[in-house]
């Protein structure tokens, strides 16, 4: 149910109760549940750059683990709809050299 919210608050453009509702629904999921876990994690990110919250979302996005479920196409699609956001939001950031960005996994 949080995360049905959570999709719910973010159509509505809500994302402070978007963010709430993203942090109790990664408290809940079970360990093994890794592509929901990035989807969840992937509507945060959009939730924090809805407030404006730059690095954090940034932060949040990056956080997501390339396996065993990052290269999947809708979570490849999440990110690449968060990175247009993004330029979008704050046009005047620079990009990262290829290879100086490390995500990280869990």
């Amino acid at each position: 149910m949080e995360n049905l919210a959570l999709a719910g608050y973010l159509a509505l453009g809500d994302y402070e109760d978007a963010e709430g509702n993203a942090h109790r629904s990664l408290a809940l999921l079970r360990p093994g549940m890794w592509r929901t876990r990035s989807i969840t994690t992937a509507r945060l990110a959009k939730a924090r750059l809805g407030q404006c919250d730059l690095e954090e979302a940034v932060a949040t996005a990056m956080s997501i683990p390339l396996e065993p479920t990052g290269l999947h196409p809708r979570i490849n699609s999440m990110l690449q709809d968060f990175g247009s956001t993004l330029r979008i939001v704050a046009p005047s950031s620079h990009p990262q050299p290829p290879g100086s960005i490390t995500n990280t996994t869990h």
